[in-house]
């Protein structure tokens, strides 16, 4: 792995500890704290393949490459669990029946068992955080495909979501949140496609969309927590402008 990818990896890594450490300080709600949890596991996610962090946490697992899907995993689950939070927050039920509901599910299960099946094929003898030195085995592109794959399910569910929620926001803080989400959310999406034409190198700069990705969605909920802090008692207007028109 290159510094300059070790190093995005490591702030973006930071970055969500900062924004997650910030919720501690939020009213507790069941959502609250789902989305704490959901922090907590994005940060895990990314900190576990920092370089050095990656090698120790594959020891202690008892394989050179375990780590990278202790991590995959807890990313997986903190995306589920921030889109469900989030359709609910937001008042989007088509959104919340597609991430939660049978065809969520299924496409959970279906990047859960493809990477099961996928992993075991890959011949990495050597630690490689995102197996960066073994993509030139299908198996390896496939195995880091189905993780991509979901996050771009759930990103291309929610950018509309997010995309109404900025038209109608009314404060500052919720045009900033609805933005950041929108951009992290469309980046998810972009970022699955770009896998069909990796390589080591390019897996790199591909890797960073991904930092940036973690980055604009842990500020975009940061933004939404802080408008709720300053305004507890206030409906949001991004709620009811989604109600109003799902009623249409």
């Amino acid at each position: 792995m290159s510094p300059v990818s070790g190093l995005a990896i490591a702030a973006a890594a930071a970055y969500l500890a900062v924004c997650t450490a910030g919720r501690l300080r939020t009213r507790k709600t069941r959502s609250t704290q789902a989305l704490l949890v959901a922090g907590i596991l994005t940060t895990a996610a990314f900190a576990i393949v920092v370089p050095g962090i990656y090698e120790g946490v594959s020891a202690m697992l008892g394989a050179p490459n375990a780590a990278d899907p202790l991590s995959k995993v807890l990313l997986l689950v903190a995306v589920a669990i921030t889109g469900h939070q989030f359709t609910k927050a937001a008042n989007a039920p088509k959104a919340g029946r597609a991430i939660t509901g049978t065809t969520g599910v299924a496409v959970f299960a279906a990047a859960a068992a493809f990477m099961a099946l996928s992993f075991p094929a890959v011949e990495a003898p050597t630690p490689s955080p995102f197996l960066l030195r073994f993509l030139d085995q299908p198996a390896a592109k496939e195995y880091t495909f189905a993780t991509l794959g979901y996050l771009a399910f759930v990103g291309a569910v929610l950018c509309p979501a997010t995309l109404k929620i900025a038209r109608a926001a009314r404060t500052q803080a919720q045009r900033t949140g609805a933005r950041l989400l929108t951009a992290g959310f469309a980046l998810t999406v972009l970022r699955a496609p770009l896998e069909l034409f990796t390589t080591p190198e390019r897996e790199q700069l591909f890797n960073v969309v991904s930092c940036l990705a973690a980055a604009c969605v842990a500020g975009g909920l940061a933004a939404f927590a802080r408008h709720r802090k300053q305004n507890p008692q206030r409906p949001s207007a991004y709620v009811k402008s989604y109600l109003a028109e799902e009623e249409r």
